[in-house]
Formats: structure tokens, sequence, C-alpha cells
């Protein structure tokens, strides 16, 4: 019988390094034979698995190569090396999190310095980052009062503190008796949930209990004399030699004088802690002494946050296993949580399962829940088995977004449609919050394989010499290659025998783009991929009937493509070197076939969607279509590992550009900013410019009748053995096509049952 078992990789989140290291575990233990690692491996692997490792191998099979021919393939795609620089960097960047222990912390700590190289000076690093990055000044300063201080003696030391901190806070809270302040654990459970505001307010009104003192009636608040504030002393008040406006004696403000019966002298009183927190969002009377203007913003601020505790939760009644729960609805919170306390007393009785979920503070740390139930849960006539979390600690259940799609509760809805802001509908928004990591930034890596660059065979290398670059670029240049070296774009290479020289290129938003001149070099002998790139009237009739339309753009295209070796043939010669692309290049004459077959491929079987390279458009005729499609887009290209651009997407709205044109419900129609760039070119001054002209007014050529009787003056001086000569005709030709762009009529979308129905010619056939 075998000692322990072979699961399956998850290809998305596993860690093949760890994987390999359990299986080599379990294959010793069970005495495999070495000739069977490879089969064992690739039986227990899993379908995902495999068939990546076949599109890696293709064309030989996995199973004709060797076992750690097959791990190294499968480890330089799912974990290639990155470089130690920014292993480093992102090492240095790393503070404990707001609700992260220091245990937690060094951990993390730990694990980035994995793939630091720091060798024999691994303890000094993680003992000087442990110090520089704690959250807590006093545990700093303690640390840095040891001489010679060890790595071992500094966990030691922070642990320490740490608990200390920590035990003192429990006593001080068991003692409150004013039952007010939320918990660490209840303030942590709305920190996971995504209840920034709530969360916010409950650390600052239980922050004060984790430091302090006694003061005003010996009870177990703090509370400033001067002023009553809970987050100082009296003695650090900047009002305690205020004159009070009521009593006319200095030391104290007006909404504090004793003479005004607030205080009572019971600090256990509860009713005295209300009037305290309520006269915190007073101002100093007019009677007072006034403060300075600086004085005055820093105590405005503080007390506005300890005014938010007067806007209750929104909260919800359900029936849960027969209970009634009130619940506080989250739209923060992806899930729906309650506290250890809560399960005990309702649902003891139904056993909770293990989940390996890790749920997220708002500042980025992380807790584990206890486990996962699923209740009945009725609301209205609805019932259905949901999953609830049991969070250890807290006092509030809380209602996320899971729930409230699944029971159909109702919240408002919005009416804007860019990505920024609030969408048009409830469904809208919750399903791009399901697929947020497409927006999250950084560069996407393509999961369904690498592509590879083929040149003739007998090919000459050519190598060159790095072009002068202008120094008013130069800044700009270094800057945009560091940000390429830390996205695993380009990695600096030694040798090679290929070299294409550097060419800086301008964006239309200002930006720079760092391309390559391939067509000194590679170009001529790239055997380029010629998969077809669609006609747009193709693409503009794939919109017939579309009432509702939504883009998608991917971020930095191309470069969401792996390279497989033949990357050494992109090296570039730069002013820093030679570097190597990782990724598919802009500049080469293969990336768009390439590029554009991989998007094909991902959406062909999809109906109203069309593609032309890093362009997504989807148009359908109702909103329950077009949220069907979208979900199975933004669904492919998330399993794909794609990544999109925030600021250039746009969902379900009337109208958008497309590929120079406005597509729209009523047809398609010119796009204003081209024709008003149009509208400014000059008069042609020779035949160069005249092709250009023409070449952009024949873009629009379906939206003008009669377009080669306009333009017959113009075309007249592009015949061979014709005189250069500008006369009157061509003056109004010229004048008389710009003006006709300008009020250039909308298409109707070609219909062939209106067509063959009708047989009118106002429909425009593409």
């Amino acid at each position: 019988m075998s000692i322990g078992k072979v699961s399956e990789f998850n290809v998305k989140t596993g860690n093949w390094t760890l994987y390999v290291e359990r299986l080599e575990m379990y294959l010793k233990v069970n005495a495999v034979k070495n000739e069977m690692w490879l089969p064992t491996l690739i039986a227990g692997m899993g379908d995902e698995a495999y068939e990546l490792l076949s599109n890696l191998t293709s064309p030989i099979k996995p199973g004709d190569k060797s076992y750690q021919e097959v791990v190294k393939i499968l480890q330089e795609h799912l974990q290639p090396k990155s470089s130690f620089m920014a292993e480093r960097y992102r090492f240095r960047q790393r503070r404990q999190l707001s609700g992260e222990t220091i245990p937690q912390y060094i951990t993390e700590l730990k694990k980035l310095s994995k793939y630091c190289e720091f060798h024999s000076t691994l303890e000094d690093n993680l003992r000087d980052q442990l110090v520089c990055g704690l959250r807590s000044d006093v545990i700093r300063q303690r640390l840095f009062a040891e001489d010679n201080l060890k790595y071992s003696v500094a966990v030691r030391i922070a642990c320490a503190l740490e608990a200390a901190e920590r035990d003192s806070a429990a006593v001080e809270q068991a003692g409150d008796g004013d039952g007010l302040g939320g918990s660490g654990a209840d303030s942590a459970l709305h920190a996971v949930t995504s209840s920034t505001s709530r969360a916010r307010t409950r650390e600052q009104d239980s922050a004060p209990r984790a430091f302090k003192g006694r003061e005003h009636g010996g009870g177990n608040a703090l509370y400033c004399s001067a002023c009553g504030s809970r987050y100082h002393r009296s003695d650090d008040c900047r009002y305690k030699k205020f004159v009070c406006g009521k009593c006319k004696q200095s030391g104290h403000l007006r909404r504090v004088c004793p003479k005004r019966g607030a205080y009572t002298g019971n600090a256990g009183s509860r009713r005295h802690m209300y009037h305290v927190e309520a006269a915190e969002c007073e101002t100093p009377s007019a009677d007072d002494e006034p403060p300075s203007v600086e004085s005055q913003t820093e105590l405005q601020e503080d007390l506005h946050h300890l005014c938010l505790n007067s806007y209750k939760p929104v909260s919800l009644t359900l029936l849960l296993d027969g209970f009634k729960l009130n619940m506080e609805i989250d739209t923060g919170s992806a899930v729906s949580c309650i506290s250890k306390a809560t399960y005990n007393k309702y649902f003891y009785t139904r056993p909770m399962d293990k989940f390996d979920l890790v749920l997220k503070f708002y500042d980025g740390s992380r807790i584990k829940p206890l486990g996962i139930i699923k209740p009945e849960v009725r609301y209205g006539n609805i019932t259905k088995h949901l999953e609830l979390f049991v969070i250890d600690g807290g006092t509030t259940s809380l209602l996320g977004r899971q729930w409230l799609s699944e029971l159909q509760i109702k919240i408002p809805t919005f009416h804007s449609m860019v990505l920024d802001d609030h969408f048009s509908n409830n469904h809208l928004s919750l399903l791009l919050d399901r697929y947020n990591k497409l927006f999250s930034g950084g560069l996407g890596r393509f999961a369904g394989g690498k592509a590879t660059l083929r040149v003739r065979e007998g090919a000459t290398p050519v190598f060159c010499r790095a072009r002068p670059l202008p120094y008013a670029l130069k800044d700009r240049v270094d800057a945009e290659l560091d940000a390429m070296l830390r996205e695993g774009v380009i990695e600096p290479v030694e040798s090679s025998d290929w070299a294409t020289p550097l060419v800086p290129v301008r964006k239309a938003d200002g930006g720079l783009r760092i391309c390559a001149d391939y067509k000194v070099t590679l170009n001529p002998v790239l055997l380029v991929d010629r998969f077809p790139l669609p006609r747009i009237n193709d693409l503009l009739v794939g919109m017939n009937g579309a009432k509702i339309f939504s883009k998608i753009d991917l971020s930095q295209a191309y470069n969401q493509i792996e390279l497989d070796n033949s990357k050494n043939l992109t090296v570039i010669n730069t002013h820093r070197g030679l570097f190597t692309y990782n990724r598919l290049v802009y500049g080469l004459s293969s990336s768009p076939g390439i590029f554009q077959r991989i998007m094909s491929n991902l959406f062909h079987d999809i109906e109203k969607v069309e593609v032309f390279l890093d362009d997504i458009i989807i148009g359908s005729s109702n909103e329950r279509e077009h949220l069907q499609i979208l979900e199975t887009v933004l669904s492919r290209l998330h399993k794909n590992g794609m990544k999109l651009r925030k600021d250039k997407c746009l969902f379900m709205v009337d109208e958008v550009k497309y590929l120079g044109y406005i597509i729209s419900k009523d047809g398609i129609k010119v796009d204003p900013d081209k024709v008003a760039a149009i509208v400014k070119i000059p008069r042609p001054k020779d035949v160069s410019d005249l092709r250009s002209f023409l070449g952009l007014v024949n873009f629009y050529a379906k939206f003008i009748k009669n377009l080669s009787t306009t333009l017959a003056p113009l075309y007249g001086l592009l015949k061979k053995g014709v005189t250069w000569d500008w006369d009157r005709s061509c003056e109004d030709s010229f004048k008389k096509i710009k003006k006709v762009l300008t009020i250039a009529e909308v298409l109707l979308h070609y219909n062939p049952i209106t067509m063959k129905l009708k047989n009118k010619p106002s429909a425009i056939r593409f």
C-alpha cells in the first residue's frame, strides 16, 4: 500500500517547485524506480497541467522526454527566474501591514528573501528589514537600543514586546465597563471585508485602549480634562491654558466645563461617556480663546472621524436555518461572514468545513477563516443554501455581494458607463468585480503557450551597433528600460550574434514606447506568420443588429505573449548594452499574425464578438445577452492570464469608437476627431503630400457619394508625365471633399434580410 498520494497540479495558483519537491518525497518513500518517475508525474499532474506540457514540448510528446527535462520545461514556463535585484527591491519595500503580527511579518520576509541570493548575509538582511519595517515605533526604538543585535535576538524581543502589548490591551479592554468601542477582532473582521470607513472608525475608537492610562474621574477610559478628547492626556493638550467661557477659569474649554453638569464623577457611567463623545464633535465656543488655524484644522480632522459613529450601518434580517439573523450589508465584501460566537449560538449543530481561502484586510494583510458552513437562507420567496464564512472574533454579521446577488436583493444602480465610475446596473458591477484581477495592473502572461520565431534556412546573423540617443530622451529611455526589466519583458545578455538598434517611439498619450528597427536585421530573413488580419468591413458587418456595445483593450498586448528559445533573435543594442526580449515584440513582421491567431482562436466560437489585434468589440441587442457574452469573454481572458487597460475599456454603452469609426445602434459614422484632423491638413505642395491626403480621405470613401468625380482633378495630378499645377479646379475639389466629410451621413448596418426584401441602396453593402 502506497504512503501518501500524488495530487493534481494547479497551473494557475500552484507552486511548481514545491509540487516537485513533494512528488519526489512521495516517489522516494514508496521506492518508485527512476524509470517510473516520469510516468508517475504525468499520470498525477492533471489534465490542465498535461495539456500545457504537451503544448510546450510540441511536436515531441511529453512521454518521449526525460523526467529532468519535463521538470525543467515547466519550471522555466511557470516560474522563470527573475532578477535578484528585482527580488531584493521587493524585499526592501516590504513593511509590516496593519493587522499583521510580527511572526506573520517575519514569515513573509523569509518568503521574499528566497530568491534574493543573500547567501551568508541572509540573517543580517532579515534583521535589518525586520527592524526597519516594524509598524510600532516603540518596539523599533527598543531594538535600536540593543548593541550587536543578532537576528534571533531581534525576533525574540520583538515578538515578546508585541505579545506584552496585546495582553496589556486585552486586560484594559476587559476592565472597560462602558460597552463601547469595537474589539480588535471586530475591527479585523471589518477590515477583511474592505468596509473602509467602518474599519478606520473602529480602529480609531479602540486605539487609545491599546496604549493607555487613566484620567478624568479615575475610570477605565482616557479622557483629556482640557478638551474632552480620548487621544491624549491633558498635559499634552494644546488647550490646557485656554480660558473657559463658562467659568472664566483657565485649563479647559467651555464644552468640558464641570459647571455645565456634563461630568458626574462616575467614570463607569454609560451616560457620561456618550456625553463626552458628543462633545468631541463640537468646536470651541466664541467665548473660548480661539486656537490657531493649524490647531483648529488638526482638531477638526480628528473629530470628524469620531463623528462617523453616528452613521448607522444598513442592516437586513434574513432567515438562516430557521433563525432570524440581522446582518450588516457590506458591498465591499465579496463573501458573507459571521463570528465564531454567532456560530456557537445558532449553528453549532451544523458541521464546519475547512476552506483554504484567505481573506484580505483593506491594507493587504490576511486572515484565514475558521471554516465555512452552508445554511439554508431565506429572503422573500427565495430559499438557497449559501456559503457562510466563520471568522475567529468580531461581533458583526456581514452580508456580502455574493448573497446580495443570489438572493436578488436590490441595491441602488448608477448610470455612468466608464470603468472608473459606477456602472449602469448591479449585474455589470458584480461581473466586473468578479474579474477585477484583469484590471489589477502589471503585465499579463498568456497561459496558452509561447510564441516561436523562425528564420529562413541559412540566414546570416546581423549585428548592429547602438545608435546615438538624443540627450533629451536619455532619461525617459532609461526609465522605460528599467520598467521593462522589472516586468520581465527584457533581460540583459552578455553577447549575441544578433543585435538590432533601438528606436524610441512617442505614443499618442505622450508616453514613450521602446521598439527596435528589425527591418535592418531580422525582418528580411524572418519566416512571417501570414495569419490574415480581418477586413474592417467584415468586422463592422458583425455588429449588425447591435444596440449595446462594449470595447475591451488589452494592456501592452504583444508583451503578454512569451517567446520560447527563439528569443535570442530579438536582442537589441542600447546605450546600456545588450538586452533580449522575453515577450513578443513590436516591430517584428511576425508579431501581428502571431497575436491575431491567438486572439482569433480564443474568441472564434463566440457570436457578436469581433477582434482586431488587441481591440475586442462586443455588440448585442439586449442587456441579458450582452452580460452573458461579456462574462464569457472576461472569463477566457482571465483563464489565459491576460490583463486589460482599465482606462480604455468601455462597457454597455450606446455607441463606441472602433478602428476609426463610431458604431451605434443607428449605424456607422465617421470619427469626428479624425475628420477634424483631415480638415486641418494644409494644401498639398507636391505629389507626396497629395498621396497622403488622398489616403486619409479614402479611408472614409464609403461615406461619400460620387467620390471619384469629386476627386478627379486631384487624381489628375498623380498621372505620369503630368506637371504639378495646382489650379482652381484642384482647390475647389480639395475644399469640397473636406466639407463633405464634415457632414457625412450615417451608414446603416448591413442586414442581408432587409437587403433581400427591400433591395434598397440606402443600406450600404460592405
